[in-house]
């Protein structure tokens, strides 16, 4: 269905004469063009935008007058333009509705029109105008009339963050605070999260959740606590620490938590306004109205050196979730619906190698998510539901602090089996690994029966300690934690941009969290670049002695291929339990006749289980009984061992 596009390019040439430039997407003619990219390609003549997927073409013309652009374009597609890169308007809709398609044909833009005669920017970003069935508009051509300049707008100049992007624990109040403020109206829930953030900017004092897991593990550490009856009693408490207030409406959330963060003001919505200035409390700023292009001209110019570059958070909706976070570290803020071309805007305002807090992008699926921000130099922590997050970092004496995984076993000699190691998904959600992984995985009765490997971020020892503790104290001998997805969070490393600073910040966070084994997802064009770039995670300096490798595309597409880097394995899954795929007995009579030569390489088998397809008792009950020929052990065992047959 999907072939490549030929784009067809009147090129101006000095003496303002048009030449006709023909070119494939992919190829570096192309790449002039191409702002963001998307789509689908693959062998011929065709781009294809299906359901959420888009790309941005710009096109800097000298001139405009007579200038157009003829696009063979057909299916199910919407084009907008823009000419500032911010505001995009409807230019062509093919006009049908469920599965109906237009055939190809020919639809004219007029350059002059819209650029109103003068020379100027013209953006084209191509959709789909039916997303929900995934038909996708579908270009096959572009051919361009007018005088264009080969000259681009200059990138904003972005520092690559050095050191360690994610703040360290905080020490906790001697006494801490606790309001369950669940029942309270949406906009006192707000305004209490500001205050929890405000607070937590010089010492983390508030809890706003009574029965917050995490936060009776800490107490058990010494941190005394004191119940408040009511959130007003709690302001009262604490609005020593607040400047003011930053007066919002239900469409301004976001931006008056970034100025919380700035000017330690409450977010205070209009609705509540009244009650606020019962505290003698003064208004610092009135964001109401305000738009995102108003917000990010304030940020890059006014507010420019007062918000932290080290890191961003973008969740989706109005949730409370990360608040307290962005405020206690000045964060800048972010709804994640936001559109490619804003959201990029936002990102360019923090470091390379920044910390990306978040997660649901409107960028395609998981992949265009964390890829999105990976090529902008961000790496994701996925978090969007998270609360209290300034009090789950803290410690009660952060130089106190100890967690060390379980030892790693020696290397068994095991003759005439077929090596077998099972890793759990999904680790990589904080929020899952606060919640989820605790109560439903972790949680199992039955864990602790067969040998297991446990995914978590490694930052984990730092965005919440108590909780990392817990995972290692309770951990069986048949439960290994490794680092993952790419350590300290969620990258595809063959597409991130500054790779070599993240590697660095890899190496930092297994060796702060005591992790020896790691699992990285990647994309990679080839064998040879996967190789390349896993050397810079992975040689003779790094603490980390091995890695499983996920590849995005397709979990098993390797086939558990394996090979050493600097004397250290780097192994592929082989078969993946994931519900529609194979089951746990498909797998066994697969493993029944493989080889069980120690000394080679296809006699050892990774399987992945998909966390939300089977569950650890499911698992546990279907791998106790294995084929006699089969041997199922810890990954770093299992590691340790193909590392003699590589």
């Amino acid at each position: 269905m999907i072939n490549k596009a030929i784009i067809l390019l009147c090129w101006a040439c000095a003496c303002g004469h048009a030449e006709t430039v023909k070119f494939r997407p992919g190829s570096d003619k192309e790449a002039a063009f191409m702002v963001r990219s998307g789509g689908q390609l693959s062998g011929g003549n065709r781009r294809f935008a299906d359901v959420r997927s888009s790309w941005t073409y710009r096109f800097n013309f000298k001139r405009s007058k007579g200038a157009k652009i003829e696009l063979e374009i057909g299916n199910q597609y919407a084009v907008s333009y823009s000419t500032n890169d911010w505001e995009y308007l409807p230019l062509l809709d093919a006009g049908v509705t469920g599965e109906e398609t237009k055939p190809q044909t020919i639809e004219t833009v007029d350059v002059e029109k819209l650029l109103g005669g003068r020379p100027g920017m013209l953006y084209l970003k191509f959709a789909d105008c039916v997303p929900e069935n995934g038909w996708g508009g579908m270009l096959s051509s572009i051919k361009i009339s007018g005088t264009l300049s080969d000259e681009k707008p200059a990138e904003p100049e972005r520092p690559t963050f050095a050191g360690n992007p994610i703040p360290l624990p905080k020490k906790t109040a001697d006494v801490v605070d606790v309001f369950d403020c669940g029942r309270e109206p949406k906009a006192i829930q707000m305004m209490l999260c500001s205050l929890q953030g405000i607070v937590a900017q010089t010492q983390p004092a508030i809890c706003l959740s009574a029965h917050n897991f995490w936060f009776k593990e800490l107490e058990k550490s010494g941190v005394k606590t004191e119940v408040q009856p009511s959130w007003a009693a709690l302001l009262e408490k604490h609005k020593g620490a607040v400047k003011g207030y930053i007066l919002c409406d239900s469409e301004t959330w976001n931006m008056a938590t970034t100025f919380a963060g700035i000017r330690q003001g409450l977010v205070v919505h209009e609705e509540i306004e009244s009650e606020i200035k019962a505290f003698g409390l003064k208004k610092l700023n009135d964001v109401r109205g305000k738009d995102l292009r108003w917000f990010h001209t304030f940020l890059s110019t006014k507010a420019k050196g007062r918000f932290a570059i080290n890191g961003i958070v973008n969740i989706k909706d109005d949730r409370l979730a990360m608040r307290d976070w962005a405020i206690a570290n000045k964060f800048i803020y972010v709804h994640s619906g936001l559109q490619p071309n804003i959201l990029e805007k936002f990102y360019q305002l923090v470091a390379v190698g920044a910390c990306r807090y978040g997660w649901n992008d409107p960028v395609d699926d998981e992949f265009g998510d964390v890829n999105f921000a990976g090529e902008r130099g961000l790496f994701t922590i996925p978090t969007d539901h998270t609360q209290n997050l300034t009090l789950i970092s803290a410690l009660a004496d952060p130089k106190l602090f100890r967690a060390a995984p379980p030892p790693v076993p020696a290397v068994a000699k095991i003759k005439n089996k077929h090596i077998v190691t099972i890793l759990v998904s999904d680790g990589d959600n904080l929020n899952l690994m606060l919640e989820g992984y605790r109560d439903t995985y972790f949680g199992s009765s039955r864990r602790g029966e067969i040998p297991l490997g446990w995914m978590v971020p490694s930052s984990s020892f730092d965005l919440c300690p108590t909780t990392y503790k817990w995972y290692c104290e309770n951990a069986t001998d048949n439960d290994v934690l490794l680092g993952a997805l790419s350590g300290p969070g969620y990258v595809y490393p063959s597409k991130m941009r500054g790779v070599d600073a993240y590697a660095k910040l890899y190496d930092f966070y297994n060796r702060r969290a005591g992790l020896k084994y790691g699992v990285i997802m990647d994309l990679p064009d080839s064998q040879a670049e996967q190789k390349e770039v896993f050397s810079q995670f992975l040689n003779r300096n790094s603490y980390q002695e091995g890695l499983f490798f996920i590849d995005y595309s397709n979990y098993a597409k390797w086939k558990g291929d394996a090979y050493l880097i600097d004397g250290k394995p780097v192994v592929s899954l082989r078969y993946i339990l994931w519900e529609g795929q194979m089951s746990p007995e498909e797998i066994k009579q697969k493993l029944a006749a493989s080889p069980t030569d120690p000394s080679s390489p296809e006699s050892y088998s990774v399987i992945m289980l998909h966390l939300w397809s089977y569950n650890p008792d499911e698992i546990v009950e279907a791998f106790s009984d294995l084929p006699e020929n089969v041997e199922l052990v810890r990954p770093d065992l299992f590691l340790n061992m193909i590392k003699e047959a590589l």
